[in-house]
């Protein structure tokens, strides 16, 4: 594979770091953060396309008629945990280039998937065992983390129906390190946090209040959802913590697009690259490049995606498919009308 320029490659790294960072931080939960990036040397980045990677795979409505000048990128964030197999966290991110907008849409670890006859066929030809239903942070553990792409990615895709058009892996050491090559990151922790797991290495000890958050601070913060004996907890589950990466990745964006962090892209690229998964690949450079200044903190939005918390054999995040339409219309399509009409399409 041919190597990018050093130029190419810091341009396209304060590209993921303007849009992806800012947006994928939240993923610390147990995965940290990533910039997408793409290179022949680092040999855990993956650079197989989409239809590379499976020409058979579901395929959405979507225009394929759009200005060479417009953006609509969708990209697939999951943060790993310790053993990295199953996807704790998990961001769907849409960016507009005609709006400027770029959607965060987070989807509990916990939400109920079925497995479909495709992917239970891929599941038979990889020998992987499944698990039909399950929660959808389980699929990249029965499917491979390698596959991800077949199982996970094409999950959402169907909760959405959307087509994504690329997908981002990222680790917790990724998250410290960039939380902690940029200073740190200044928030307001809402409550009194603490919880200890040696067989993860995870202290969490948190006084409510404002405060500069280093790496393994900030990761307490955003993987924290009671202490040990459950005497202090979020009453509102996996939701009540989402809210509070969404708190920590809203100050982690404005600190991301200061002019000052700039100086950090250099350290983040070896950071970035020792990281990640993805695959995003060397032909979609030129594609991404002119987009670097397009991003706006204050077109930044956050949404969970609908439904609630049911308990059947055991607790699920049950997707409600009622409002998912419109709700993919208003903030993947800024076109309410098309989910109206029954037709959900995207822009590459």
């Amino acid at each position: 594979m041919k190597k990018i320029s050093e130029t190419q490659r810091k341009q396209l790294t304060k590209f993921f770091l303007r849009m992806m960072l800012l947006s994928f931080i939240a993923v610390v939960l147990i995965g940290g953060v990533v910039a997408c990036t793409v290179g022949n040397t680092f040999s855990k980045i993956k650079v197989a396309s989409r239809d590379e990677l499976d020409p058979n795979l579901p395929q959405y409505n979507r225009n394929e008629d759009t200005d060479q000048e417009a953006l609509h990128l969708n990209v697939a964030v999951f943060g790993v945990d310790k053993d990295e197999s199953r996807t704790d966290v998990i961001f769907v991110v849409h960016f507009n280039s005609e709006t400027g907008k770029t959607e965060v849409i987070s989807v509990p670890r916990d939400t109920k998937v079925t497995w479909t006859d495709y992917q239970i066929e891929k599941a038979k030809e990889l020998d992987r065992y499944i698990q039909n239903p399950c929660k959808i942070t389980e699929m990249s553990s029965f499917g491979g983390i390698e596959n991800i792409r077949y199982f996970t990615v094409n999950a959402l895709e169907d909760i959405l129906g959307i087509k994504i058009d690329h997908y981002v892996v990222v680790n917790i050491d990724a998250f410290r390190k960039i939380v902690d090559g940029i200073g740190g990151v200044t928030v307001d922790v809402p409550r009194r946090m603490e919880y200890t797991d040696n067989s993860q290495g995870l202290y969490i000890d948190l006084e409510p209040g404002l405060q500069t958050l280093n790496g393994e601070q900030a990761e307490g913060l955003v993987r924290w959802r009671h202490n040990n004996d459950y005497s202090e907890q979020y009453a509102e589950g996996d939701t009540g913590r989402i809210e509070t990466q969404q708190i920590f990745l809203t100050a982690f964006a404005k600190k991301v697009m200061s002019p000052q962090i700039l100086k950090a892209v250099p350290q983040m690229v070896n950071i970035l690259y020792s990281d990640v998964q993805t695959d995003v690949a060397l032909k979609d450079i030129p594609t991404y490049l002119g987009y670097i200044n397009k991003f706006n903190t204050a077109k930044l939005n956050f949404e969970t995606l609908p439904g609630e918390f049911i308990r059947e054999e055991k607790w699920y995040y049950m997707v409600d498919y009622d409002e998912v339409d419109e709700f993919v219309a208003a903030h993947f399509n800024d076109n309410v009308a098309i989910a109206q009409s029954g037709v959900v399409a995207t822009e590459e």
